[in-house]
């Protein structure tokens, strides 16, 4: 497991979310009263995290929201989400990146989105 990890990691620990698996990339999150799961790009200096691409309606329901500069964000260790053709010649999991300004802004996110997939 990568040692390395962003603000957004620190934050989402510090808040009782547990980092279950980690990468040089991405973390992943799970959500406690959902059981579900949320990603982190390390690559991003932003408060960030990634939303299951099955999700994108729940997604509006987030006030301040702010989509990454590519609205869908790859990875193959995200492997909890769906897979689909990228660049390469092979699938590869996807998500919806969003970014915040803030810290209260991203937790407040989190959590919405959370209380959302219940």
């Amino acid at each position: 497991m990568s040692a390395m990890k962003n603000r957004s990691d620190i934050e989402l620990r510090d808040s009782g979310y547990d980092i279950v698996h980690q990468t040089e990339k991405v973390s992943e999150i799970t959500l406690n009263l959902s059981s579900r799961y949320i990603y982190t790009s390390k690559e991003s200096s932003a408060w960030n995290f990634i939303a299951h691409p099955d999700d994108h309606r729940l997604l509006r329901h987030i006030s301040d929201l702010r989509l990454g500069k590519y609205m869908e964000y790859f990875n193959s260790n995200m492997r909890n989400f769906p897979k689909k053709l990228n660049k390469g010649s092979e699938p590869t999991c996807y998500g919806i990146k969003l970014e915040f300004p803030d810290r209260s802004q991203f937790i407040e996110a989190v959590s919405d989105y959370e209380d959302n997939t219940k």
